[in-house]
């Protein structure tokens, strides 16, 4: 089926240069050949969205997967130093939350007019302040905690 898409891309973009690896695949193509190549392609993915539909073929992760990979791997990053964003300004905030809500309305495959909040209930990830403003008092507990503070 991949062979398919590629005579499919190699016909209407003659000038593509590509390379097929098992399931990879590598395009370069010149700066001129770039719009063609984009609806081409955008084509090849519609004709492989409706054959899964055809064949009631579901790929992707589930939700829980997905949360579980936000709350590992991406939201310590956005939290990292947490601690000292409490004071931060609103504008500097709004860059991490709107990194959040991207990856929240990837989790559930949502609109951009989903409300934020409604997300945040369905994944059970809570919204940055509150993170934050926790992060902050659990490090106060844990100095308070020490002998020499």
């Amino acid at each position: 089926m991949i062979n398919d898409h590629m005579s499919f891309i190699d016909n209407a973009v003659p000038k593509i240069n590509s390379l097929l690896y098992a399931d990879d695949l590598v395009l370069w193509p010149t700066g001129s050949d770039l719009p063609k190549l984009e609806t081409t392609l955008n084509l090849a993915l519609v004709t492989l969205a409706n054959w899964s539909l055809e064949n009631d073929f579901k790929w992707g992760s589930s939700q829980s997967v997905l949360t579980f990979t936000f709350t590992s791997y991406i939201r310590p990053v956005i939290d990292y130093g947490s601690e000292l964003l409490v004071i931060a300004s609103d504008s500097a905030l709004s860059k991490l939350d709107i990194v959040k809500n991207k990856a929240l309305r990837f989790i559930i495959g949502a609109a951009t007019s989903t409300p934020i909040a409604a997300m945040q209930l369905q994944t059970e990830i809570s919204g940055l302040s509150e993170r934050h403003q926790y992060c902050a008092l659990s490090l106060g507990e844990r100095l308070m905690g020490r002998e020499h503070f």
